[in-house]
C-alpha cells in the first residue's frame, strides 16, 4: 500500500534531514498534535529516508527502567552504529543509551522517541537528561 497525504510534512522532514547531513550537526524536532497520525508519518519518513534509524515507542505507565531496557533492546536490533554495544549488555541510563545509539556516526541517522510525554510521566528527570545529552553530545552529531 502506498502512503497518501502528508506530502508537505514529509518534504519538511526530508529537508531537515538533508540539512543535518549537510551541516553534520544534530537537529531535534518535536511533533505535537491530537490523534492525527504522527507516528505513521514518522514511520513513513524513517522507512524512506535511506539512513540508519531507530523508532522507539514508549508505553504509558511503564517504569522508566523498563522503558530504558526496551529502548536498549530496540537499539540492539537496529541498524544504528551503537547496536553492537547495546547488544553487549544493559545500558544504565538514558544519557548513556543516547550516547551509545549515536556514537561513531559517520553520516546522518534518525532516533525517534515516540510518545515522549509517557516517558516524562514515568520519570520527570528525562527532560533534563535529554537536554543535557543534546547540549553535550547529540547536537554535534548528525542525528
Amino acid at each position: 500500500a502506498s502512503f497518501v497525504g502528508r506530502s508537505t510534512e514529509l518534504t519538511r522532514l526530508r529537508a531537515a534531514l538533508a540539512d543535518v547531513a549537510a551541516r553534520a550537526e544534530g537537529r531535534m524536532i518535536a511533533l505535537e498534535a491530537g490523534q492525527v497520525g504522527k507516528s505513521t508519518l514518522i514511520e513513513q519518513f524513517c522507512s524512506t529516508a535511506g539512513v540508519p534509524w531507530l523508532f522507539f515507542v514508549a508505553a504509558r505507565r511503564q517504569p522508566s527502567s523498563a522503558a530504558l531496557a526496551d529502548f536498549t533492546s530496540e537499539l540492539a536490533s537496529s541498524s544504528l552504529p551503537g547496536a553492537v554495544a547495546a547488544a553487549e549488555g544493559p545500558l544504565a541510563s538514558w544519557p548513556q543509551a543516547l550516547d551509545v545509539a549515536t556514537a561513531g556516526v559517520t553520516g546522518p541517522l534518525i532516533v525517534v522517541l515516540d510518545e515522549f510525554p509517557w516517558l516524562v510521566e514515568a520519570d520527570e528527570a528525562i527532560e533534563g537528561l535529554l537536554q543535557r545529552s543534546w547540549d553535550r553530545t547529540l547536537r554535534a552529531r548528525p542525528v
